[in-house]
């Protein structure tokens, strides 16, 4: 009895080519989404970036630009250092605490930048306040707090090498 001739396997593609084509798009994607905050504001990657901070903490001097804070809470926003809080309602208002020193922060541009600390439920008034740094064309940082954090402000001034600004 002959043995059956030897058949060459057909092997298909399309399954490994559609997983490529998906882990390709979730790649850009993922270029495009990092990307876009630099687009929108260049300078935002000079003043977070990792190298610089480093170069600023060897030399024991502040960076270029001197950080402004503000604690941004569901209820309120808290500019540091100053004290300054300005509740939900007057953030609107024109002419209020925030509005005078992002006026002045505009002003200083080369000397002076805006961090905003989010904390949960403070969205509202974090991506106001983004809104309106972004149409002044405030350099501006972010970084998030937990609820019960408590910012001593007076202590950590010394570490920071921070001068306050006069309003």
């Amino acid at each position: 009895m002959r043995r059956p001739p030897k058949r060459e396997a057909k092997i298909e593609m399309t399954p490994f080519l559609d997983s490529l084509v998906i882990m390709m798009s979730l790649i850009c994607l993922v270029l495009v989404v990092m990307i876009m905050p630099v687009i929108q504001n260049p300078q935002q990657y000079k003043v977070l970036s990792f190298s610089q901070l480093v170069k600023a903490m060897q030399r024991k001097t502040p960076a270029g630009l001197q950080p402004v804070y503000i604690d941004c809470h569901p209820d309120r926003a808290v500019v540091l250092p100053g004290d300054i809080s300005v509740s939900v309602q007057d953030i609107l208002l024109h002419g209020n605490p925030i509005d005078r020193l992002l006026a002045r922060i505009q002003a200083n541009a080369d000397k002076e930048y805006v961090v905003l600390l989010a904390r949960p439920g403070s969205f509202a008034v974090y991506r106001h306040l983004r809104k309106e740094l972004i149409r002044r064309g405030i350099v501006a940082g972010s970084d998030v707090l937990p609820s019960n954090a408590v910012l001593d402000w007076k202590k950590e001034i010394k570490e920071l090498n921070i001068h306050l600004p006069e309003t």
